[in-house]
């Protein structure tokens, strides 16, 4: 059955406006594997409903054994007839947006949730995954089918997380594989029409380098496939991230394996990849045109064809060259009034997806480490030029001062009574370091070293490896130069123990970050997330506590002291920011002050 619905049906309960099925020609739905999922059809002008059907109205395919709805984005009337063109509901995602979010240290499925509640419009979707794999992104301004996706971005899901799109309905899943093995296997009989098959021999790999977590690489170095060419092998490392050995400092990690018991998995890893995902085979694609088959006597066992679904395996024997292949349904096009298949192309597992999501993590994550090593050396030698080109001034400074300083040893960038703009100030094993001065005068000391740790506004690190870091949001604005400013470039986290709630903090900003020409507006709101959730309503507003950072100290106080308590939103114009602010915001935990940042 083939129903028209309104534009705004999202439940389906009904036959909607009525059924298409009597007079509709040729509907047919294309798919293909992270791609195109589309419906077209014909339809007579001047017969039932002929006359309703109109653009973003929906259309519902009801089968035995698939179902799904489409909307309608284009129709032309030519000589009586309708020709509709319709898109499946999920790239309704591409109207909505994404205006600034900060995914850390996420699941798949986190991470699916938490972009579904961070569009700006409301929407029928359910987000969901079954990936596992833990990773981060920043999105900023992206369209909400886009940021899930466009490959073509580094940041956006799929490039991060990876996965195949899995959608029905209203449901939207990032899979880490669709389909099924159902048991349906074919013949390849070369030069028949209607039926091709194409070889590509560049992704064999007949010898694997397994890697294991921290570069662990077995004794013997490398796993052989049976049909490995000794003359001329092809050779490929492959990082199996997950393979942990109980050795040095990872000896008692709980995720760590004996040192023997990861040899063995890696050497079963890197045997998969030949016995399970054939890449030491030639790669094949094959497509099949059931309408110039259909006057064949191979048709019959093509036919078995007609049982399988999108991201399906196929086992396909090539007789006359003596090997078996397996590949998947990567597209297909489908009469849904016959329910029959005119065209399906089967494409032979890709070597690996696990192993090529994972080298290209690591690959990013090399990057992006050079380009932190980058900035520090360069921080590292502006400040020792820095250091070199100025001399120090230092003083023993006792209680009974004439510059109302607290006793220690001070060093200053200039002679004390000529206005020194930096001092580092030493005493009872703390130290101290300031570049500015409060309102009233006395030093604003914003780098503090104690005891027990270091205490710091901006810190410039290559990696922080730790088990618990409090993050606090922010968000800057800049009149001038029109861009964000980062204050960490890289940094890794460890989560902390097993059953701690995890908090995160996000500030919107609703008219983005960047502005131009010295003209702000926009308000910043606070959206607090436990384990994925937007939890803000349930938060007192007297709990969140606004702060705003920039060169005017006594403009920052007078801010603070309006703003700090008692808001979940606050209003930031050309008044609030003078060239650049960074405005912070904490939520205070309940009972006490301790706080979620």
């Amino acid at each position: 059955m083939i129903l028209l619905h309104t534009k705004q049906e999202n439940n389906y309960t009904t036959n909607g406006l009525g059924a298409l099925d009597a007079y509709i020609i040729n509907p047919i739905v294309r798919w293909v594997l992270n791609g195109e999922y589309t419906l077209s059809f014909k339809y007579p002008l001047h017969v039932f409903l002929g006359q309703e059907i109109k653009a973003e109205m929906q259309i519902e395919v009801l089968l035995d054994e698939y179902a799904d709805v489409f909307r309608i984005k284009e129709i032309k009337k030519s000589m009586g007839y309708l020709e509709v063109y319709a898109e499946h509901k999920s790239y309704d995602l591409i109207d909505n947006f994404i205006e600034d979010i900060n995914i850390v240290n996420k699941t798949g499925l986190e991470a699916m949730i938490h972009i579904g509640n961070n569009l700006v419009g409301d929407h029928p979707f359910v987000f969901d995954s079954n990936i596992t794999t833990v990773a981060s992104a920043r999105m900023v301004r992206l369209g909400g089918l886009q940021a899930v996706i466009d490959d073509s971005i580094d940041n956006s899901f799929i490039s991060r997380w990876g996965g195949e799109i899995d959608r029905n309905y209203n449901n939207f899943k990032m899979a880490k594989s669709v389909g099924l093995d159902r048991g349906v296997k074919i013949e390849y009989a070369k030069d028949l029409i209607g039926y091709s098959a194409k070889q590509n021999v560049n992704t064999v790999i007949t010898k694997i380098m397994p890697i294991g977590f921290d570069g662990l690489l077995l004794p013997e170095k490398y796993v052989d496939s049976p049909l490995i060419d000794p003359n001329r092998p092809k050779i490929k490392k492959i990082v199996y991230g997950d393979v942990k050995a109980a050795i040095g400092e990872y000896a008692d990690d709980e995720d760590a394996i004996p040192l023997e018991d990861a040899y063995t998995a890696l050497r079963q890893l890197a045997a998969e990849e030949f016995s399970v995902n054939n890449i030491d085979k030639p790669t094949m694609s094959y497509e099949v045109d059931f309408a110039l088959l259909a006057n064949t006597e191979e048709y019959k066992n093509l036919e078995v064809l007609q049982e399988v679904q999108g991201g399906d395996l196929v086992e396909v024997n090539h007789v006359k060259d003596n090997f078996t292949a397996k590949a998947r349904v990567i597209e297909f096009a489908r009469n849904v009034l016959t329910e029959k298949y005119e065209k399906v192309k089967l494409g032979q597992i890709e070597p690996s997806m696990t192993a090529k999501f994972e080298e290209s993590v690591n690959r990013k994550i090399q990057e992006s480490e050079r380009e932190s090593h980058k900035l520090i050396d360069t921080v590292r030698e502006i400040a020792i030029n820095a250091g070199n080109n100025q001399d120090a001034f230092e003083y023993q400074i006792k209680s009974d001062n004439p510059y109302g300083l607290a006793p220690g040893t001070y060093r200053f960038n200039k002679p004390i009574d000529e206005n020194p703009t930096t001092v580092t100030w030493e005493a009872a094993g703390y130290s101290y370091k300031a570049n500015s001065k409060k309102s009233d005068g006395t030093w604003d000391w914003r780098t503090i070293e104690t005891p027990d740790g270091y205490i710091a506004d901006t810190m410039f690190a290559g990696k922080i490896n730790t088990s618990l870091i409090e993050l606090s949001s922010e968000t800057t604005l800049d009149d001038e130069l029109g861009q964000i400013h980062p204050d960490i470039e890289n940094i890794e986290l460890t989560p902390g123990p097993p059953g701690e709630s995890t908090y995160d903090v996000d500030i919107i900003s609703t008219n983005g970050n960047v502005f131009k020409n010295g003209v702000i507006s926009t308000i910043l709101q606070a959206v607090v997330y436990q384990g994925g959730t937007d939890i803000t309503d349930q938060i007192d507003a007297n709990r969140f506590r606004w702060t705003r950072k920039s060169t005017d100290t006594a403009g920052d106080d007078a801010w603070n002291e309006i703003n700090f308590s008692g808001k979940k939103s606050v209003t930031v114009t050309t008044d609030d920011v003078r060239k650049r602010a960074t405005f912070f915001c904490a939520i205070s935990a309940e009972g006490g002050n301790n706080k979620w940042q």
